[in-house]
């Protein structure tokens, strides 16, 4: 989340006409000048996840009239019980105003929801077909079928062979299915159980309270860093929550922060009682530490 939030802090700007695209484009390019466009921060943050050793890919979609550039990663962390592949669309949390730092909207989600804040706009040729039962799906395709049903119409099928690949690649698997070998794989048990455990890994959603506590924990480092760029207190993690469309559960009785707005009251969600004391806690160790580090100074 660290390095989503330092490639989102970039504002969308494209090059001058008169310019050549890759000013807002290529990597160098983004790093050390002012454009930067989709692809740009698709690249950016594709190249911080890649030296943070994750398992990655700049996803290039498009449609009849438009195209647009996001991330999708391999993402493993036993801490927060999250092993899946996700979707990161830096552009759209990008900045464009000072609320833009409350907004994760588009951080770690699944295909299926892209696919459905986007009604399907857009076209993914590298990875053209996913489904939640996706197993069944090749079962329904391929049962049956001969080479000649295959290479007759070759478009039809390959598009699941692709995506196949597709997955099983961003997973470090590199298995290479085809339609010579399909029908045997679908065949073995072993085949099948692998295929249902790495289609199913695209399909796992993190609950908004995971969400939550993963922002929180990146939020009280990034306060400590930066505190007049990243506040740390009770409405500005409300607003977060609010932003992201987070999913949590409604709080019943008393809420949890005092200190908001009578309105946010009725709809603040439930998770953890012990939070207001937490960022009693945090702010005053950050308080202590910059009463430290200006009396060192001083002494200087």
């Amino acid at each position: 989340m660290i390095a989503y939030d330092i490639v989102r802090s970039r504002i969308y700007k494209k090059e001058k006409e008169n310019e050549p695209k890759y000013l807002s484009r290529d990597l160098s390019e983004v790093l050390f000048g002012e454009n930067i466009v989709c692809l740009g921060f698709a690249n950016h943050f594709s190249a911080l996840l890649t030296y943070l050793g994750y398992i990655n890919r700049v996803v290039k979609i498009s449609s009849k009239d438009s195209a647009h550039a996001r991330v999708i990663t391999s993402v493993t962390d036993p801490k927060y019980n999250i092993d899946a592949v996700y979707y990161f669309d830096p552009t759209f949390d990008s900045k464009t105003d000072n609320f833009y730092i409350y907004n994760y909207a588009h951080f770690a989600r699944t295909r299926k929801y892209f696919e459905k804040i986007e009604l399907n706009y857009f076209r993914d040729n590298n990875f053209p077909f996913y489904c939640s039962n996706f197993l069944e799906k090749l079962d329904e395709v391929f049962t049956g079928k001969t080479y000649d049903d295959y290479f007759s119409n070759k478009e039809k099928y390959m598009k699941y062979i692709h995506s196949l690949n597709y997955m099983f690649d961003m997973q470090n698997e590199f298995e290479n299915f085809t339609l010579i070998n399909i029908n045997k794989r679908l065949e073995d048990k072993s085949w099948r159980e692998k295929i249902k455990n790495i289609s199913e890994k695209f399909d796992k959603k993190i609950p908004g309270k995971t969400l939550f506590e993963i922002f929180k924990n990146v939020r009280k480092i990034e306060y400590y860093i930066d505190p007049n760029n990243y506040p740390y207190d009770s409405f500005e993690l409300y607003l977060t929550i609010l932003h992201s469309n987070w999913e949590l559960e409604q709080r019943k009785g008393e809420p949890i922060f005092e200190d908001l707005p009578e309105i946010c009251m009725p709809i603040f969600p439930i998770i953890d009682d012990n939070l207001e004391k937490e960022i009693a806690q945090v702010t005053l160790t950050k308080t202590l530490r910059m009463i430290l580090e200006k009396q060192s100074k001083t002494k200087k």
